[in-house]
């Protein structure tokens, strides 16, 4: 059994519109985000194996918040991930060759990622189609085999004012 757990970055800043779009970083509600997804991670042993993380500012503070409930997984800082298509997403799941991979990514990229690899069926699934796939989002798919499309079963999906709901 393989796993893909995909994070979206928190909610950013906009506050600098000078600022380079890799360079914002994470805003109050953001940092809240992390703090919720890190205290909602650490309730499962999630058994990361490598965290592949864009090099933008912003995801590198969502997993700053994130990664003391993750455990001693190996982090790759990976350019190719900002900006990149959902195939390049995939591309570099499948370069790390683990069983347990998270990638945290941007949108649009994330969620078509997410609606490419969900197998159809079931509640959760339904739940994913439905939605969009928010700042702070998360997804687990589980895998038979290869990560490949239309082939995870989703595990876990939950959404930031979920997990802000349960933390208050």
């Amino acid at each position: 059994m393989r796993r893909l757990t995909i994070l979206r970055h928190a909610k950013s800043s906009w506050a600098d519109p000078g600022m380079a779009d890799d360079q914002r970083p994470l805003n109050e509600r953001g940092r809240k985000q992390g703090q919720a997804l890190a205290e909602y991670f650490a309730r499962f042993d999630l058994d990361i194996d490598v965290i592949l993380c864009s090099a933008a500012t912003r995801t590198r503070q969502t997993l700053d918040l994130v990664l003391p409930a993750l455990g001693a997984a190996k982090i790759e800082i990976l350019p190719s991930l900002y900006g990149g298509s959902p195939d390049t997403y995939l591309d570099e799941v499948n370069a790390a060759d683990r069983n347990h991979v998270m990638l945290i990514g941007h949108n649009p990229t994330c969620d078509e990622l997410v609606h490419m690899l969900a197998a159809r069926g079931g509640d959760a699934a339904e739940r994913l189609a439905a939605t969009h796939y928010a700042t702070g989002s998360w997804t687990t798919l589980v895998f038979e085999g290869a990560y490949a499309e239309g082939k995870g079963k989703v595990e876990h999906f939950m959404q930031p004012r979920e997990l802000l709901a349960k933390s208050r």
